[in-house]
């Protein structure tokens, strides 16, 4: 054989051995196939709302790293992030955890740090001795009213509000806000509707909580209703109650029905009346109208709800404390939502509710980097918060992670 296709023959077996190498190799910063099962995936509730993360759908990968940090500490982590998302990004999870020991020499495993059985705590930026704090005071309640479910026979005219608190407002406009002090009390507002031509007008009063902070319908209240028949001779006007039975009748001449009959000659009448609930829930209508005998008057019914937001400042102050700045085994939960605002469950200290738990560890393959990783399962619940102080809470969190490690 000459020496020419022994070299041929060589470079051929270089070719293979490089080749199977590389085949060998796979790397986890890849989506998983869409076609196959899921590997990697993180769910949680996000104040409330289901979110869910999958490597290889929707452009989703799973990226394991690892960094040592001024303190010799290592920290393993890994991310769900979309790649190639030209600036439109999706949602960034990210789970870090710390190892339990300094290295100052050669790395000697991470079996240790990432375990069924490890005692795993937040970790929180604490500055040296000084640990920064975030106060959320509430001053008071800003309550939207809307009244535009209010009914009128002509056309819309004013709506005359009483806040309960000695403010009063004429507008135009259905819909107003009103700012309520810090106090939690109830407060009975009251409305009073009119038509553009003064024919007819209707009122309402409601129990408002500020403190309420989703739009709420009231427990009980009442519409007035006037009844078509024999108009000739009476105007009967009916209470539409709603809430618990049996119901209780206050009306203006003393009557305790459901309706009251109004006897009058051609003119101005008007009625109102106070309806209680079987809990004792109160509510008060009103009706006054032009009332011709024979023809069906006009007829305005005020009605409104409203929905409360507490008014807060941010009181941003610091306390010295024991500081611990290696904070072994200490994890960081970071989330980036899809407006791209940042939250870290690391800038406070975490409340009592909060976990993290690795419930399996798995060898896994290298990834793109030739790092070496861990198949990690894990549940958590923690807040978060960004740099301004807006809190978002992570409940029921369950993820299967690759982290890199040395």
């Amino acid at each position: 054989m000459t020496i020419y296709k022994k070299m041929k023959r060589i470079l051929f077996y270089k070719i293979l051995i490089i080749a199977t190498v590389i085949a060998s190799c796979k790397k986890i910063d890849l989506p998983d196939p869409v076609d196959g099962p899921i590997v990697f995936s993180a769910a949680v509730q996000v104040n409330g709302t289901a979110k869910k993360w999958e490597a290889g759908v929707d452009d989703y990968y799973m990226f394991s790293e690892f960094q040592r940090d001024n303190y010799d500490v290592y920290e393993f982590s890994g991310r769900f992030q979309q790649e190639n998302c030209a600036g439109q990004c999706g949602e960034i999870l990210t789970i870090r955890i710390r190892d339990l020991k300094q290295t100052t020499g050669v790395f000697s495993g991470v079996g240790d740090a990432l375990r069924v059985d490890g005692n795993y705590g937040f970790y929180s930026l604490v500055g040296g001795d000084t640990i920064w704090s975030v106060a959320i005071d509430t001053v008071g309640y800003r309550v939207t009213f809307d009244a535009g479910e209010s009914e009128f026979a002509t056309g819309a005219g004013a709506y005359t509000w009483d806040f309960g608190d000695s403010s009063t407002t004429a507008l135009l406009d259905p819909v107003v806000e009103h700012t309520y002090g810090p106090s939690i009390m109830d407060r009975q507002v009251g409305l009073t509707v009119s038509s553009n031509n003064q024919l007819c007008s209707g009122s309402i009063v409601r129990t408002v909580n500020p403190a309420t902070s989703n739009p709420i319908n009231q427990d009980c209240g009442l519409t007035l209703q006037v009844d078509s028949t024999n108009l000739d001779t009476t105007l009967t006007i009916m209470a539409l109650p709603v809430g618990a039975p049996p119901f209780l009748y206050s009306w203006n001449d003393g009557s305790t029905s459901q309706s009251v009959e109004v006897f009058s000659p051609s003119g101005q009448v008007s009625a109102s009346v106070t309806l209680t609930d079987a809990t004792g829930c109160t509510a008060s209508a009103g009706l006054a109208t032009l009332y011709v005998p024979g023809i069906m008057p006009a007829v305005c019914i005020a009605r409104f709800d409203y929905e409360s937001r507490p008014d807060t400042v941010h009181t941003v102050g610091f306390e010295i404390v024991p500081g611990d700045s290696l904070q072994f085994s200490g994890v960081t939960i970071e989330y980036t939502d899809a407006e791209g605002r940042f939250y870290s469950s690391g800038l406070l200290v975490q409340p009592p509710s909060s976990y993290f738990e690795i419930l399996k560890v798995e060898d896994y393959d290298l990834n793109e980097k030739g790092q070496k990783t861990k198949k990690l399962t894990v549940r958590f619940a923690c807040d978060l918060w960004d740099t301004a102080g807006g809190k978002i809470v992570f409940k029921e969190g369950e993820a299967v992670i690759a982290v890199a490690y040395p």
